[in-house]
């Protein structure tokens, strides 16, 4: 879409320039790694609760400030949009982690794999405070949606503007943009916003963790109160909070040195070297495919037409489907099988499944686009897609 406003002239037909695109696809994951590193930090120091509402303050102004981006004498809209999304990257770095840690510090060891499966798919569990965390795989479900009928509401628009507005021969002769197109991507990127300000309030209002206020703050009695509070129990013991707990001020606090003296051990550091190794090359193939899905659909020629609205029209139903099809029921059945099967036989059987069906779709790239379908593009496609959530994508953040 940002091609269709920004470059639609004779030279780049509506394609953003390779440099841009590649810069718009990396600077959330940029940013990313800049919140991981800062939040990780922070929540231990300043506690999960408050980092957790600071994260989703900063992902609120950088989608806002990127739905509102334009462009003036000194500063291209595309570099604005660029700017914040990787704002945005901060807060996702620090968020998507902290809900994993959250979830995994309230949740019992019994059925720690089965919430930590449905907060990172966000599907309700009736377990109070997975409500209280709105987060990424619904969110790409109603992004989808959210497209789509977008879409939907500006066809006329973008149809008539499409076969008015002359396209210019020379791209100095100014920007021969469609304005549906653009009011299209502002609204899709900016509805990201209602979600996040209604999660704020949650996110407030949810009591620290026990473990961090018990292991961290040294304040059992308080672990002690947060819990019977979230668990609605009522607590007549009448705890005194001025009286210090014996117990803990016996056993020292960890520091850097700590973790380092006990991840260089070999059974220990095995562990954490092969769940983030696993993490690591599982997002080589997961963000490969996720931020490239509009290209791989008009390279397997299903979103490749003439008009404007028919190409764009395509690639949201191609999105729907690969996620309806594949995503939604790889988060369901992780959800419903990951205690029963377990982690790490869940983890190794997806992986050896995605790495058959990689090798299928690239040994077979010609036969299969040579169809006129384009069927058996789409199903492979949205075989990835499934496996790739029932089982490597969940498991590596329970594992986590």
């Amino acid at each position: 879409m940002l091609g269709y406003v920004y470059y639609r002239d004779s030279e780049n037909k509506g394609v953003l320039p390779s440099k841009f695109d590649e810069a718009l696809k990396i600077s959330t994951g940029a940013g990313a790694v800049i919140g991981q590193l800062a939040f990780g930090w922070l929540c231990d120091k300043l506690g999960r609760k408050r980092m957790y509402g600071v994260s989703i303050l900063i992902m609120t102004l950088g989608t806002l400030a990127t739905a509102l981006s334009g462009e003036g004498p000194g500063l291209s809209a595309i570099g604005t949009i660029i700017f914040w999304r990787a704002i945005l990257g901060i807060g996702i770095g620090g968020d998507y982690p902290m809900a994993a840690v959250i979830t995994s510090e309230f949740a019992s060891t019994r059925h720690r794999g089965r919430m930590m499966a449905a907060v990172f798919s966000m599907q309700g569990v009736n377990v109070p405070v997975l409500l209280q965390w709105l987060t990424l795989k619904l969110g790409i479900i109603t992004a989808a949606l959210v497209f789509y009928f977008s879409l939907l509401s500006a066809r006329k628009s973008i149809i008539l503007e499409d076969s008015t507005i002359p396209i210019p021969t020379d791209p100095a002769d100014g920007s021969a943009g469609l304005a549906a197109v653009d009011r299209v991507w502002r609204l899709v990127v900016g509805f990201g916003c209602i979600p996040a300000v209604i999660s704020l309030y949650y996110r407030l209002t949810i009591p620290e963790t026990p473990r961090y206020t018990i292991d961290i703050e040294r304040d059992i009695v308080q672990g002690e109160d947060d819990v019977d509070g979230f668990l609605n129990l009522e607590c007549p013991r009448g705890k005194d909070k001025s009286v210090p707990h014996p117990e803990l001020e016996i056993i020292p606090t960890s520091s850097g040195r700590d973790f380092i003296m006990h991840f260089r051990q070999w059974r220990y550091g095995k562990v954490l070297l092969g769940t983030a190794g696993c993490w690591f090359f599982l997002d080589f193939a997961f963000y490969g495919l996720g931020l490239n899905s509009s290209v791989i659909l008009q390279a397997i020629g299903f979103a490749l037409t003439e008009s404007v609205y028919d190409q764009l029209h395509s690639i949201a139903v191609g999105n729907i489907i690969i996620q309806f099809a594949g995503t939604l029921p790889g988060y369901w059945f992780s959800i419903a099988f990951i205690d029963i099967i377990g982690r790490k036989t869940l983890q190794l059987c997806s992986f050896a499944i995605l790495t058959a069906l990689f090798a299928i779709i690239g040994f077979a790239y010609w036969p299969l686009y040579e169809q006129p379908s384009k069927g058996g593009f789409i199903t492979l496609f949205v075989m990835l897609q499934f496996f790739m959530n029932f089982g490597a994508n969940t498991t590596t953040v329970c594992s986590a």
